[in-house]
């Protein structure tokens, strides 16, 4: 299993930015995610990743990569 899908695991519902397989920030909510990296001032390209809830599944995964600026 990759480190990702071990980090999803442990983080279910969860908005989980990551930085060479660390996790370097989390939220329930995006902007929320978003504020908190910004705070930390985050400027290299880190991947952010939603781990669904049960109920979210049925909609699917999603995976975002993006670089604060």
């Amino acid at each position: 299993m990759s480190d990702i899908e071990e980090i999803k695991k442990k983080n279910v519902g969860m908005w989980i930015a990551i930085r060479e397989d660390t996790v370097i920030a989390k939220s329930r909510d995006y902007h929320e995610l978003h504020r908190m990296l910004k705070e930390k001032g985050v400027k290299e390209k880190i991947t952010v990743v939603h781990s669904l809830s049960p109920e979210e599944k049925k909609y699917g995964f999603l995976l975002i990569f993006y670089e604060i600026r």
